[in-house]
């Protein structure tokens, strides 16, 4: 079985004290996730978290404070 490396980013606006959440579409109902998915191959960790947040948020962001570190 080939492993998957995923990411998931806790965005935390310090200013209004919230968590930023993707709202994603099912087939029946929607639900909120971290902003997050699979690094691609040849990519690190922090690639990865950095890409993913600009692909679903449009954000440009610097890794802070990770759990791989």
């Amino acid at each position: 079985m080939k492993r998957v490396d995923v990411v998931y980013v806790l965005l935390f606006d310090e200013m209004s004290e919230t968590i930023l959440m993707v709202k994603n579409y099912g087939d029946k109902s929607s639900y909120y996730t971290l902003p997050g998915g699979a690094a691609e191959d040849g990519e690190t960790l922090k690639e990865a978290a950095i890409r993913e947040v600009k692909e679903e948020t449009g954000l440009e962001i610097d890794v802070q404070n990770a759990f791989w570190d």
